[in-house]
């Protein structure tokens, strides 16, 4: 089961109707407009429908300029609705395509056409349902049932992200396929690097290199004989980092750890995000583009919180107490929890990246890739079910792996490398970088799925989870997930990425 949510206020609706009559002819199909006759909020509605339609399609990315990045309040969650102004929807697609009408006593009902209704077959995508509302903002929210994979939805840039999924050549060996240094674990959380190194096993990276106590060495070489241990030691060549998951940050070297970092890509996780921006803070360190910043919902808030200081920065600090405020009430018909979870996730995202210059992915339902250059990204929804211990770790071993895997194929094929196979990382890093987060984010997520329906029951019927305050509809045979550990999500990795690389081929 798959949703998409969208609101639009009413007012700036109508004044865009109004200042271009043509648009609702290019907008609506003359079944709308009869259903409606003519009723502005209805038509509203139905254009939420539209937008909302767009995202479970997997165009979430494409029509993140329909979020909200303004005040917070109902108006500002749409602001501004791509392709109002022509009518000709998102990624070439007709908004005339997504038809919804209502009769009398009867819900209102979606009907796809064209190349809208093409798009939804490839995905797999069947049973279309819609709810409606129009008070003071019109809302809608959609579902659909099915999916390729059991939850595998791509789109046109799934396609370009999959291209990253590099397999090896004849001639590959392990210093051609990159090398990932993971600095992570603790006597405390030791359990982190090994997920961490997990994750990274899975990415197709050709060595890993791990930096951790004796005891997290140990437990991970006994899971993963294949990584190099070394110690304390920060030196030998790698060409992409991952920091963080489960470290003493208090017993961490960060004068070491900014020197290997000024100039290493990374994926800079958990435990090293506060430290690592409080270093930029100070002008003890410089992140650049190759950089990327993995932060929750909490800690985004707390690393804000660190630039914004006793002399705060009004925007900063208001963004940070948005983002840690958990008492949000419901707007409208609706309970808009998601929608404005992920409106402050995006303005945070935004905020840090321009404080530090590095990439962001910010995590949730949801989530965020700001690039350095203030490009957002948003990823369509994934399980809920990886919000389990571990989950982040495994995520941060992935993405640094496939960032160090390209970063070498990069560098193989304009930089300048050594009689050992290795040398410094090419410029393309940091146009890497927001690509690479994109993609581990969306291998995770469809490891998760798959691991959570691995031995899932099929019932005949089953009723989708409470979503926005409303029920969803009763889908047949769909199937039922399950608890997964984040053991279980790293070990459906390979799974995901054939299924990931095959669907974005087809």
């Amino acid at each position: 089961m798959y949703s998409g949510i969208d609101v639009v206020d009413i007012e700036r609706f109508s004044d865009r109707i109004e200042a271009n009559a043509a648009l609702m002819q290019r907008l609506f199909s003359a079944d709308e407009l009869n259903s409606c006759k003519g009723a502005l909020p209805s038509l509203a509605a139905r254009f939420c429908a539209k937008e909302a339609a767009l995202k479970v399609l997997g165009q979430a990315d494409v029509v993140a300029r329909a979020t909200c990045f303004g005040s917070g309040d109902s108006a500002g969650c749409a602001a501004e609705v791509s392709g109002l102004d022509d009518g000709a929807g998102v990624a070439g697609l007709n908004f005339r395509d997504i038809e919804v009408t209502s009769r009398p006593g009867q819900a209102p009902q979606m009907r796809l056409h064209g190349q809208v209704a093409a798009w939804a077959r490839r995905l797999g995508l069947h049973s279309w349902r819609v709810s409606l509302a129009h008070d003071k903002v019109a809302m809608a929210q959609v579902w659909a049932s099915g999916g390729p994979a059991e939850g595998c939805k791509v789109s046109s840039h799934d396609a370009t992200l999959a291209r990253y999924l590099l397999k090896p050549e004849a001639d590959s060996h392990k210093y051609s396929r990159g090398v990932v240094r993971i600095i992570a674990g603790s006597q405390r959380f030791p359990g982190a690097g090994l997920l961490c190194v997990a994750g990274a096993s899975h990415s197709g990276v050709g060595m890993i290199r791990l930096n951790a106590p004796e005891r997290v060495e140990n437990l991970v070489l006994a899971a993963h004989p294949q990584i190099v241990p070394d110690g304390p030691v920060l030196t030998g060549a790698c060409d992409a980092l991952v920091l963080g998951p489960g470290l003493d940050a208090q017993k961490a070297d960060w004068e070491a750890l900014a020197q290997l970092l000024e100039n290493t890509p990374a994926v800079i996780d958990a435990s090293a995000l506060e430290p690592v921006c409080a270093l930029v803070k100070e002008g003890k360190l410089r992140l650049r583009a190759h950089h990327i910043l993995t932060p929750h919902d909490g800690e985004l808030a707390r690393c804000l919180n660190l630039f914004a200081g006793t002399d705060t920065d009004k925007t900063t600090g208001e963004i940070a107490r948005k983002l840690a405020d958990k008492a949000d009430k419901p707007l409208g018909k609706f309970a808009f929890e998601i929608s404005s979870a992920l409106q402050r996730r995006i303005q945070g995202a935004q905020q840090l990246a321009a404080l530090t210059g590095a990439c962001v992915l910010a995590k949730g339902n949801r989530t965020v890739v700001v690039d350095a250059k203030a490009q957002v990204r948003t990823l369509p929804a994934a399980t809920p079910w990886l919000a389990t211990a571990g989950s982040g770790d495994v995520l941060a071993g992935l993405m640094g792996g496939l960032l160090a895997l390209n970063v070498r194929a990069g560098a193989g094929s304009g930089g300048g490398v050594d009689a050992q196979g290795r040398g410094a990382p090419a410029a393309s890093a940091a146009a890497l970088a927001p690509e690479i987060a994109q993609l581990a984010a969306r291998l995770h997520a469809l490891a998760g799925q798959l691991a959570a329906e691995a031995t899932g029951p099929k019932p005949a019927e089953v009723t989708a989870p409470k979503a926005s305050g409303a029920t969803g509809p009763k889908s047949a045979g769909a199937v039922v997930a399950h608890p997964i550990t984040a053991t279980e999500i790293a070990a459906a990795i390979p799974n995901a990425w054939a299924l990931y690389s095959s669907a974005a081929a087809n």
